[in-house]
């Protein structure tokens, strides 16, 4: 299946493996490769029949968010390496459709945004239990 996005995991106190690429795939899967050894260092399949389209890093690389065509926002701790909130519509008011955009706010890495086809863009905040902001 095809690479849909790709990001560059970024060094940090608490990250420090240089030279990580993750790439989010068209089969559902996050994968972590090693670039100078060429080697993947570990993948997880975020859900089955998932296309995934976007990711992001936090600053310090200790936060990755995903996000694809089931509309779901999921928040992976870096460190303990597993899945720490997704946002879905059972609990909380999400996408309708295909999420195309994920991105850390630089300035404040609690607050990630996302855009999808349903043309909203819902601003989270991870200390709360859902989106905080909606803008069609």
């Amino acid at each position: 299946m095809p690479v849909t996005a790709l990001k560059w995991r970024p060094v940090s106190q608490q990250i420090k493996t240089a030279n990580v690429l993750v790439s989010a795939q068209a089969d559902g899967y996050l994968r972590h490769w090693h670039v100078t050894s060429q080697k993947m260092l570990r993948e997880g399949l975020v859900a089955a029949n998932n296309d995934l389209m976007c990711l992001d890093y936090n600053d310090s690389g200790t936060l990755l968010a995903n996000a694809g065509s089931d509309g779901i926002i999921r928040i992976y701790d870096e460190v303990s390496k597993k899945q720490m909130t997704e946002f879905e519509g059972k609990k909380y008011p999400t996408h309708s459709s295909k999420v195309f955009c994920v991105k850390f706010n630089p300035q404040d890495t609690n607050m990630v945004i996302s855009t999808a086809w349903d043309q909203n863009m819902l601003i989270y905040d991870l200390r709360t239990s859902g989106p905080v902001h909606v803008m069609t």
